[in-house]
Formats: structure tokens, C-alpha cells, sequence
């Protein structure tokens, strides 16, 4: 066959092209430095690499829930070790009391003042946020905890925290004192996950309890009135009161059972006008677990709540943290009225209950540091299934880098070796081809 010269000039032209493609593959392999920047550079790596990557973004999504999940643990045992702390400072002030002369007034007060501030700093303490969210209030983290943590929980699954008493001009906080023993919401007036006022006013109240005149109002948490009741004379402690809507377009009634607002602690206060305002909050999701998947099928939870540490009566224990608290401060402080009056019987009577309470902070302090020796725990798992996930994004990590990164010393080695190809194959075509044609590419 004869070999013409537009055969040899095309197939110089093939050659030179191809010289060309390598010589632009490798400026663009040392640019970007990596070997893979089209799917058709190695079909089978490509795939190779967008598998790892997928995995990749499930690893690294996981380490964020880690990170976020360990934060709001290490918050929450902070805020718990706190309490713990503050609980043991409470034993020593009762044990104090115990051991004080009723003639040592002074002393007696002061504890009586020391313990209820403890007290106060511990609902300070469960009030602890991340991310502008309550930790320790379960599903319902736009609710304060300290409203849980200091609530009575009360027939139909809401929580009364007993708020500020008024009477005669004289305010006082009463911690056992709350306006409902029970609340029915049958139409739905209240919702989950929000709070809201119990308001009680009247005119007057008698030595016995009873009510001369008054009203009741279901407020939400900015005043808005949703739900009010008159009181008529002579309603009694536990009676049933039946609030109905005040909206024009919402129809339904809520129903509470009267509790012990009318029992105001301070003797030198007469019976008169009274008004309390408790905040009301629903139960629902207040108890409830936080689970964090942090690897596949691995599921930890990440809370603890204010139900678990102030509601739940520890083992060896007769009463729920909450109680515990209120009764306590109630006890030290009656017995400090008590031996200031010189009333002996009186004194003995709290003197006896304040033990009951000392063995009952005792359970209940020892169910609060278990209960954060044991979130302790999950953070120790959370770190060490963070430690494997970041040696297993590490080892994805190098074999992604063996498929996609270039290896710089070969290819500029060869980028060497296309551009000497290249301009060998000039110089061939210079002694084969056309003088005119290989002076123009030249």
C-alpha cells in the first residue's frame, strides 16, 4: 500500500493531539491536584469516591449530633453537681438546726433564711439553657424547669407552682400553697408546651378558710385572659369551680378543685383581701427522654429532667425532692416562730419532722448524685463514640485521598516526559512532512 503524504501528515496530527490531551491532563492534575476531576479521568474510582464521600457526610453528620449532644450533657452535670452541692449544704444547716437550743433564736432564723436561699438556688440551677432551651424540662423546652421543679403536680397533668400571696398589703411566698388540687380542660382551652396564670382574688377570707367574695381567672403567660369563674360567699377549701371561656370566638370551660390558697402562713396577717397568682403548666412531655442517634442503630439518651430529680421519691425516701425542699424550709422556719414564742410543744412537734426531713434529703441527695454519676456514664460512651467515629472519618478520609489525590512527583515527571514526547514528535514531523507545514506548527 503507498503510504501518501496526507496519511502521514493525519496521522501526525492524531499523535500531536493526543500528546496535547496528556500534556492538559497533567497541568490540570498538578492545578488542582487531584486525579480524578472528570467521571471519565477512572469511571470505577469516581464511583469509588462518591461512595466514600456519602459515607463521609453521614460521619461527619453524626459527629455534630455527637458534639451538640455532649454539650448539653456536660451542662446538664454541671447544673446537677451543682444541686448536689447545694443539698448538702442544706443537710449540714439541718443538722444544725437539730442540734440547736430552743433558746438560740438567731441561729435558728438564720438557717431558716440560709436554707430557703439554697433552696432558691437550686431552682436557680435546673433553669439551665442551651441554644435558648430549658435542658432539664424534657420535650417542652420552652418551659422554664424551675416551673416543673417547684410545681405540684396536680390531677389532670399540669403542674401548679405556687407563686406570690398578697394579703392585707403584706406579700409572702408560701411554697406548699397553691390555688388547684386538680384541672379539667375537656374543650381544650389550654395547650401543651405553654404556661400560664391561675389568678385568685377575694375580697375577704374568714379564720376557717372560707371565701366571702371573689373570682378566679385563667390568664396566659402575658395576661390574656381565657377562662374566669365568680366566687360566691362561703366557698369552701377543695370545692369545684367551673371557668368558662371569656373568648368571643372559642366556647369551653376549664374545671379546678379549689387547693390551699387561703392558708396564709404568717399569724400576724389577718384575714382580708388575698390574691395569689400561680403559674400553670401541662405534664405532657415533661417526663420525657431525649435520645440522640449518634451512630447507626446506637441511640443515647441525652437529658436528665426536673420530673426525674424533683418528683420521683427516691429509694429509702418517703417524699419527692420538691416536697422534701418545701417541708424542710417550712419546718426550720416554724421552729424558729416556735422557740421565739416560747412555745415548746410547738418546737418539739418540727423538731421531729425536721429528722423525717434530714432522712429524706439524705435519699434524695444520694438519688441526685446517681442519677449524674450515671449520665456521667453516657458522656464516657458519647467520648468514646465520638474517639471511633473520628478514626473511622480518618481512615475514610486517607482512602478518599489514595483514589482522588494526584500523586505530584509522578505527575510532573510526567508532565516532563509529554512535553519532551511532544517536542520530539515536532521533529520528527520537521524531517517527514512538508517544510511549510511543519515551519507553521513549529
Amino acid at each position: 500500500m503507498r503510504v501518501t503524504q496526507g496519511m502521514l501528515t493525519q496521522q501526525f496530527l492524531y499523535n500531536l493531539s493526543n500528546v496535547n490531551q496528556q500534556i492538559a491532563q497533567d497541568q490540570e492534575e498538578m492545578s488542582t491536584g487531584k486525579s480524578l476531576n472528570q467521571p471519565s479521568d477512572n469511571p470505577l474510582a469516581v464511583s469509588q469516591d462518591m461512595s466514600i464521600q456519602t459515607t463521609l457526610n453521614q460521619s461527619n453528620a453524626y459527629q455534630s449530633v455527637i458534639s451538640s449532644g455532649l454539650s448539653l450533657m456536660q451542662n446538664t452535670s454541671s447544673a446537677v453537681q451543682s444541686i448536689a452541692s447545694a443539698l448538702q449544704s442544706i443537710q449540714q444547716n439541718v443538722n444544725q438546726g437539730l442540734n440547736a437550743t430552743s433558746d438560740n433564736t438567731s441561729q435558728l432564723q438564720s438557717l431558716a433564711e440560709t436554707t430557703n436561699e439554697l433552696v432558691q438556688q437550686i431552682y436557680n440551677d435546673v433553669d439551665v439553657q442551651q441554644n435558648n432551651q430549658y435542658v432539664l424540662s424534657g420535650t417542652q423546652v420552652n418551659v422554664p424547669a424551675s416551673t416543673i421543679a417547684s410545681g405540684n403536680l396536680i390531677s389532670g397533668n399540669y403542674y401548679d407552682s405556687p407563686g406570690v400571696a398578697t394579703a392585707q398589703g403584706v406579700t409572702q411566698s408560701s411554697p406548699s400553697a397553691t390555688i388547684a388540687t386538680a384541672i379539667s380542660d375537656p374543650n381544650g382551652l389550654m395547650q401543651a408546651g405553654q404556661t400560664y396564670k391561675l389568678v385568685f382574688n377575694a375580697s375577704s377570707i374568714a379564720t376557717n378558710g372560707s371565701i366571702n367574695s371573689g373570682n378566679i381567672t385563667l390568664e396566659t403567660s402575658n395576661g390574656q385572659a381565657i377562662a374566669s369563674a365568680a366566687i360566691s360567699s362561703g366557698t369552701q377549701l377543695g370545692a369545684s369551680i367551673t371557668l368558662t371561656s371569656t373568648s368571643t370566638t372559642t366556647s369551653g370551660s376549664v374545671t379546678i378543685s379549689l387547693g390551699n390558697v387561703f392558708q396564709v402562713q404568717d399569724n400576724s396577717v389577718s384575714p382580708g383581701s388575698f390574691q395569689q397568682t400561680d403559674v400553670i403548666t401541662s405534664s405532657v412531655g415533661t417526663s420525657s427522654s431525649i435520645n440522640y442517634q449518634v451512630a447507626p442503630n446506637v441511640n443515647v439518651p441525652v437529658n436528665l429532667t426536673a420530673v426525674g430529680l424533683f418528683h420521683t421519691v427516691a429509694p429509702g425516701g418517703t417524699q419527692d425532692l420538691q416536697t422534701t425542699l418545701s417541708q424542710t424550709v417550712s419546718d426550720l422556719s416554724a421552729m424558729a416562730s416556735a422557740a421565739q414564742s416560747g412555745d415548746t410543744s410547738a418546737y418539739s412537734t418540727h423538731l421531729s419532722t425536721l429528722q423525717n426531713d434530714l432522712q429524706n434529703l439524705i435519699a434524695n441527695t444520694n438519688q441526685v448524685t446517681n442519677m449524674n454519676a450515671e449520665l456521667g456514664t453516657r458522656i464516657q460512651q458519647m467520648n468514646n463514640v465520638q474517639s471511633q467515629m473520628t478514626q473511622y472519618t480518618q481512615t475514610l478520609t486517607n482512602q478518599q485521598s489514595n483514589l482522588v489525590d494526584a500523586d505530584m512527583a509522578s505527575v510532573i515527571t510526567k508532565f516532563s516526559t509529554d512535553q519532551t514526547v511532544y517536542q520530539a514528535a515536532l521533529e520528527m514531523g520537521a524531517k517527514v512532512l512538508l517544510p511549510s507545514l511543519v515551519n507553521y506548527l513549529s
